[in-house]
């Protein structure tokens, strides 16, 4: 059963059109902050329909690294 705060985790570009990774960790961090129970990564507030493959992946893999 899921319960609490759930949020879809934004991904962040910088003006390049770049994942910017910095300040995707600081918004990982906030959310942790704020006590989410869980993070939903790549989903529709994501832009996984634009992102390459590789790109989900590591955003994926700095979001459980973020969280351990």
């Amino acid at each position: 059963m899921f319960k609490g705060s759930i949020p879809a985790v934004i991904t962040p570009f910088d003006k390049n059109s770049s994942i910017d990774y910095e300040k995707l960790n600081n918004h990982i961090d906030f959310l942790i902050y704020q006590q989410s129970n869980g993070l939903v990564s790549c989903g529709t507030t994501g832009d996984s329909q634009t992102l390459h493959h590789e790109d989900t992946q590591r955003i994926k893999q700095v979001i459980i690294t973020s969280t351990q």
